[in-house]
């Protein structure tokens, strides 16, 4: 019976440390990335690179490409068509 516990004792301990390092170093580095993604500097980082290419995009002569164009205006045309339908 004492061989029973202690075999018992030394899988569950074992499994746990396993547990603890392989499992648990992967969730910090998760959470880890998650936090960085989320922090307010880069949150800001994100916003004014946005900002940046917003006005870079509207300084341009074309912002859309012609074929863009016409795609755009179909899917524009289409959704006219379907909200006059619904009516």
């Amino acid at each position: 019976m004492r061989i029973f516990v202690y075999k018992t004792l030394f899988v569950l301990i074992s499994t746990f440390i396993l547990f603890k390092i392989l499992i648990s170093s992967t969730i910090n580095k998760y959470e880890d990335k998650i936090d960085t993604l989320i922090s307010k500097e880069n949150i800001s980082n994100y916003k004014s690179a946005i900002r940046n290419e917003l006005i870079e995009s509207v300084q341009k002569d074309r912002i859309l490409s012609k074929e863009d164009a016409k795609l755009l205006n179909q899917i524009f045309k289409k959704i006219k068509i379907e909200i006059q339908n619904s009516e």
